[in-house]
């Protein structure tokens, strides 16, 4: 077989593997709602739902449903490692596993009777827990839970910690958004946050004690603070469903998740929320978690027991990327290479992100890059490989090929 016809099976094959392979659903084996799923690498993971938790140890390629000792339904969980999680519901209920979530128990929470919607732990002993207008805190993994804020009136369905410092998230009479911030690991929650343009955040997570960012009841709500929650920037979106849920796994690489009424829609970005690409719509389906193991791993969960994976990081089909390719003369020289390669005519003035792929789909190189940036991939066989490269919200691709 002669190399340019090799090239053209390639290109073909290329074509409707990606545009196929982007977000697959998954067989829950319920339709129960999924509220919120959590994974610690890309085979162990847990879903809380209305009917109790489903774990998986394969990726999802199986899931298995747990009896857990309450009949509330479980809106938040969270692993700490491969054995110890803790899960929330209604009337201040938090269990407890140390078997990698095979079994449950319920943990003493002082007499909260407020409805929980999510859960964080920093370690095996120190976690907070939220929902209604409280905030509790354990600092021996659970065995006891104090409060550390009752504000009547606030409505917390999210909580984000980094160490001693934390940011709990949601609503004030539905009227209005609000953030409480602590510095000290709860021993003081202060008012950082308040803004009666929007009714509600959904969903708040920080990377560090600078970079977070927060979705919310507006449609498109995407707000992006680098300064530990001092200032927040507009990332917004234009879209008509109002985002559940938000990841991101460094400063650049993150994904938001919407739905209820309005169907469902899974967004990506690759420059820090600067501008955001859709990967994912239904609209016969309702995404409400999500959850990524690492930059190619990735799960989204709903209603009806809805659930969606990626092994590609929910890669835009090379239909859509070529709608979107722009004048830029962008390429890899020399092409075919050896052992390198440089990134001719990139804009001069930023950084961005390459993705490789190779004839399976597979991502086998990720790196940022400038102009002319020498890019070594003596690690690669030699065959047909996929170059992406993502310019402003712009995706260039192009074939490149290392031979021996």
């Amino acid at each position: 077989m002669n190399i340019r016809r090799l090239c053209l099976i390639f290109l073909l094959s290329f074509h409707f593997i990606i545009a196929s392979a982007q977000w697959t659903p998954q067989n829950s084996g319920t339709l129960g709602y999924l509220n919120d799923v959590c994974f610690h690498d890309s085979l162990n993971g847990w879903i809380a739902g209305n009917t109790g938790i489903l774990l998986t140890q394969n990726g999802g390629n199986t899931w298995n449903l747990v009896e857990t000792p309450t009949f509330y339904p479980l809106q938040g969980i969270d692993f700490i490692d491969l054995e110890n999680g803790w899960a929330v519901a209604y009337e201040g209920t938090i269990l407890h596993s140390e078997d990698g979530g095979e079994n449950w128990e319920a943990q003493d929470t002082g007499g909260s009777a407020d409805d929980l919607f999510d859960v964080e732990f920093i370690d095996l002993d120190n976690g907070w827990a939220v929902g209604g207008g409280t905030i509790i805190h354990t600092n021996n993994g659970g065995e006891l839970w104090s409060p550390q804020l009752d504000s009547p009136g606030n409505w917390f369905v999210s909580v984000s910690m980094v160490g001693m410092y934390g940011w709990a998230a949601g609503t004030r009479n539905f009227e209005q958004s609000i953030i409480y911030k602590t510095t000290d690991g709860g021993q003081h929650w202060s008012e950082f946050y308040v803004n009666s343009l929007f009714n509600g955040i959904n969903d708040i997570k920080f990377l560090d004690t600078n970079n977070g960012w927060f979705v919310g009841k507006h449609h498109g709500l995407i707000m992006h603070s680098s300064d530990g929650g001092n200032t927040w920037t507009d990332q917004s979106c234009s879209t008509e469903v109002p985002l559940e849920d938000i990841e991101f796994l460094d400063t650049l690489h993150g994904w938001t998740v919407g739905g209820r009424e309005y169907g469902s829609i899974i967004l990506v970005t690759e420059d820090g929320g600067a501008s955001w690409q859709e990967q994912y719509r239904n609209y016969g389906k309702e995404l409400i978690g999500l959850a990524f193991s690492d930059l190619n791993n990735g799960w989204a969960v709903g209603y009806s027991g809805f659930i969606l994976h990626t092994e590609n990081g929910g890669l835009v089909g090379v239909n859509k990327m070529n709608d979107e390719w722009t004048d830029l003369k962008v390429h890899a020289y020399p092409n075919p290479f050896k052992g390198s390669i440089k990134i001719i005519n990139l804009p001069d003035d930023g950084q961005y992100t390459l993705s490789i792929f190779d004839i399976h789909n597979k991502l086998v190189k990720r790196s940022t890059v400038f102009n002319k940036s020498e890019i070594s991939l003596d690690d690669l066989d030699a065959g047909i490989y996929l170059m992406i490269i993502n310019i402003d919200g712009k995706r260039i691709a192009e074939k490149i090929i290392k031979v021996r």
